[in-house]
């Protein structure tokens, strides 16, 4: 971005190739990048430096749509259907997935993208991201410089939770895991709880009105969503 001296190293190993072409991560421990997202920005003054995506409603956003657009794209033809729906519905929900085999899926299975749409000053822009293997992924975007530009204003613009902090520094309701995190939330009257490989997913997690993510996993420490009264 011109008029900035921030500047954003990508490294190497934050990006993917998605048919030949380059996709990178949000990545939220790059000082970089949450140099970028506050440098002259009003909105970002009372968000601490390393906490930038941690605490962007438009990072949270971002999440959601790419995760709406999955699932969408992941629907079954109207017209292909088992008895009823339910049964085949509810089998699909129960496939979980552990840790290990996420991460094995991820090193090995082709990468594809999806398109998703934000606004910057009123003109809708089509932004390619990287389809996630689970909710819980990070965004990745299209790494172009047209594409970096309209996400990185988008995140600017549309401002910073100004939640408080909690005593680890993290936000209210996550916790560390060993190299994880832990986030915490209510919906209705449930307590759930989700592990999450980096603090930008579980804010946006909790930030969602409702719980339609993915419970793919098997154990607490391997990301399943655990359920009780609050």
């Amino acid at each position: 971005m011109s008029g900035y001296s921030c500047q954003w190293k990508i490294m190497p190993e934050d990006i993917t190739m998605v048919n030949d072409m380059p996709f990178v991560k949000l990545k939220g421990r790059s000082n970089g990048l949450n140099c970028l997202l506050r440098e002259g920005n009003e909105l970002a003054e009372a968000t601490p430096l390393q906490r930038m995506l941690t605490s962007s409603i438009g990072y949270a956003k971002m999440v959601k749509m790419r995760d709406e657009a999955h699932k969408q794209e992941a629907k079954p033809p109207a017209n292909t259907s088992c008895l009823f729906d339910s049964p085949c519905q509810q089998q699909q929900k129960n496939a979980k997935r552990s840790r290990i085999e996420l991460q094995q899926q991820r090193t090995s299975q082709p990468r594809t993208s999806l398109t998703i749409y934000i606004n910057v000053d009123g003109v809708s822009h089509a932004v390619d991201v990287m389809t996630p293997i689970s909710s819980r992924d990070a965004i990745h975007v299209l790494c172009t410089t047209e594409t970096l530009g309209i996400v990185l204003k988008f995140l600017r613009d549309e401002g910073f939770s100004t939640e408080q902090w909690g005593a680890t520094g993290l936000p209210n309701g996550i916790y560390p895991r060993g190299q994880r995190f832990l986030a915490v939330k209510l919906v209705g009257a449930i307590k759930k709880h989700r592990i999450f490989d980096e603090v930008e997913a579980g804010a946006a997690w909790q930030s969602m009105d409702t719980d339609d993510a993915d419970d793919e996993d098997t154990m607490p420490c391997d990301n399943e969503i655990i359920e009780e009264a609050a």
